[in-house]
């Protein structure tokens, strides 16, 4: 009988797992006021054309639109999914530092842009996978040279075309872990 009885006392345990969570805690979390920034709408033209000669300077490229869509294997979407379930709130996610240093590239001073840190071991873990996937696409061997965290955009908040770092980012990807509300 899969009942509960009514006297928690009477219930037999079947099953007692328990899953590790080897997320890292944020200790402060950055906080940037949502106010408009003097000058922003010409600071994104500037950028957008500055990306667009960027762009223009990589000469090679591994398919004709310069990007392909896939799936990545069950167990490592798995993986990855998990991780953000298990960190997607507070203390695990803070808000990412943007400010004016790091210029226009996401709309900080709209929305928040969330984001989760990756343990050592698990980023090793995925980037090796990872970089099997993208060797396989682009029929090169590569090195790998970084892997950020688990970044979440809020509702409004947008990333701007851009174009990696040529000299670390030669083929690179994204992963679309959980997306919900989108119209």
């Amino acid at each position: 009988d899969s009942q509960p009885n009514e006297d928690p006392l009477q219930n037999e345990l079947l099953f007692d797992w328990i899953i590790p969570n080897h997320g890292i805690i944020g200790f402060k979390n950055y906080e940037f006021p949502h106010v408009p920034v003097e000058g922003v709408e010409r600071q994104v033209q500037q950028t957008l054309k500055s990306e667009w000669r960027r762009h223009e300077v990589v000469k090679r490229t591994f398919s004709p639109l310069a990007f392909d869509k896939g799936r990545l294997p069950d167990d490592l979407y798995a993986s990855l999914g998990a991780y953000w379930y298990n960190n997607r709130d507070v203390p695990h996610v803070v808000h990412e530092e943007w400010g004016r240093h790091k210029g226009v590239f996401v709309n900080y001073w709209e929305t928040d842009v969330n984001f989760i840190q990756i343990p050592w071991h698990l980023k090793k873990r995925w980037q090796r996978r990872l970089r099997e996937l993208v060797e396989a696409w682009t029929g090169v061997e590569l090195e790998t040279t970084d892997m950020y965290g688990m970044r979440e955009y809020t509702k409004g908040a947008r990333l701007l075309s851009h174009v990696d770092r040529e000299s670390t980012h030669a083929a690179s990807l994204i992963v679309n872990i959980a997306q919900q509300n989108v119209s």
